[in-house]
């Protein structure tokens, strides 16, 4: 570390968002800190997740570790449906027709929309063509120049509170924006309101990638993004944009009889479902379903 800043005498060392500090990008100077706090101070990682890169390196590093983890980790909310759109061959103006239906919705008219888009690139253009059609949001990229002209009190409404935005949102006001635009960059760490109540997921269905911070169809990523609605135990909907996942895609297997013998589903939908908590009644028929005896 620094001159100025010395580690000798921590007594404990608390690494939140643990997942995104020992993934790749992260791992070589999160690792040297531990190093140079003591070999007595207690270290305590806190994490939405755990990837098996961090669960080696957790086992390696601190064989006698105690875990302490919800029985729902890695699964979606309970309360968080999802929704399939096919984009067609307009990815912005299907995200656009999916907005005009959410503002739409009868009991709808306070939501508020968060946008994931794998890329800087992904947000100002669809940022462009929002401001195009007059669909009023925040663009957010952490870039420096968004910094300059962005601050928090763009993203402030978004949040929960206790804050001046928290009371406005429940006496909301006509000009403030619902549709909030970004990266990963803000899938992490903050505890969005209870207006946020839809997750649009643009970019699903690309290519995969070991990195917690890429592209939706990584099993974890999607758990992040999506999490951001439905939180304590509230309602919300993700719009997971998958041509092959979207309704009416879904191929059935037929033998020669004509009978149906399995289905093929997309990825983004055999993905979602695999993080989907069984249902009371599925858990139900799965104890009183009779073992099978070889």
């Amino acid at each position: 570390m620094d001159d100025d800043l010395s580690l000798r005498h921590v007594q404990m060392l608390v690494i939140d968002e643990a997942d995104t500090l020992l993934d790749e990008g992260f791992r070589t100077l999160t690792q040297k800190i531990l190093r140079e706090t003591p070999g007595e101070s207690a270290h305590v990682f806190v994490t939405a997740t755990i990837p098996r890169s961090m669960r080696m390196y957790l086992d390696d590093a601190y064989p006698s570790l105690v875990t302490l983890a919800s029985p729902h980790l890695h699964h979606l909310p309970q309360r968080l449906s999802v929704m399939f759109v096919d984009p067609g061959g307009n990815k912005d103006l299907a995200v656009v027709k999916e907005l005009f239906r959410v503002f739409t919705t009868p009991g709808c008219e306070k939501d508020q929309v968060l946008i994931f888009r794998d890329k800087r690139s992904g947000v100002e253009s669809l940022s462009r063509f929002l401001h195009a059609r007059n669909v009023d949001h925040v663009a957010w990229t952490g870039a420096a120049e968004d910094r300059k002209t962005r601050t928090s009190q763009h993203v402030a409404p978004f949040l929960a509170g206790p804050s001046e935005h928290y009371a406005r949102r429940h006496h909301r006001d006509v000009e403030t924006p619902r549709v909030l635009v970004t990266t990963s960059l803000l899938s992490r760490g903050l505890d969005f309101g209870p207006h946020l109540r839809h997750v649009f997921l643009p970019d699903a269905g690309r290519n995969t990638t070991r990195s917690v911070h890429a592209a939706n169809n990584n099993a974890l990523e999607l758990l992040h993004r999506a999490g951001r609605s439905a939180r304590a135990g509230r309602a919300g909907t993700v719009v997971v944009f998958d041509k092959n996942s979207a309704p009416g895609k879904t191929k059935v297997l037929l033998n020669r009889r004509g009978q149906k013998k399995g289905i093929v589903r997309g990825q983004m939908d055999l993905l979602v479902r695999a993080l989907q908590r069984p249902s009371k009644s599925s858990r139900r028929r799965q104890r009183a379903s009779p073992k099978s005896t070889s």
